[in-house]
């Protein structure tokens, strides 16, 4: 593949950390946040375990999505994604949602995505 389509292809979504740091990642639409941080990223992300691999069973890919979440929508009320939040700190019924269930499309080139503490995860 050439790198004019690979570049067109590929979303950059916006890691930030608790203390301000931020990490560009190159994805291609398809995949989730949790595998942008954990398989794309040039580092793995280490403020998203992803403790299940994804299966949506531990909550610990939980992160916040403040400025866009008007782009990628809240976790669906009385949902198993919300159950796995709502007791872990830092939770925000408005803002969080667990990575491995946003599924990133073109819509969400230039996400960002606030990550929690590690001292919470």
């Amino acid at each position: 593949m050439s790198d004019s389509i690979q570049q067109k292809d590929t979303l950059t979504i916006y890691f930030v950390s608790k203390d301000g740091t931020k990490q560009e990642v190159k994805v291609p639409p398809g995949f989730t946040i949790m595998e942008a941080a954990k398989k794309f990223a040039d580092t793995s992300i280490d403020e998203i375990p992803a403790d299940c691999g994804g299966c949506q069973a531990c909550g610990t890919c939980h992160i916040n999505i403040k400025e866009d979440i008007s782009r990628v929508g809240p976790a669906e009320h009385n949902s198993l994604e919300t159950e796995l939040m709502e007791m872990q700190p830092e939770y925000d019924r408005m803002y969080s949602r667990l990575a491995c269930q946003v599924i990133l499309r073109p819509e969400h080139n230039g996400l960002i995505v606030h990550l929690r503490d590690m001292e919470n995860i």
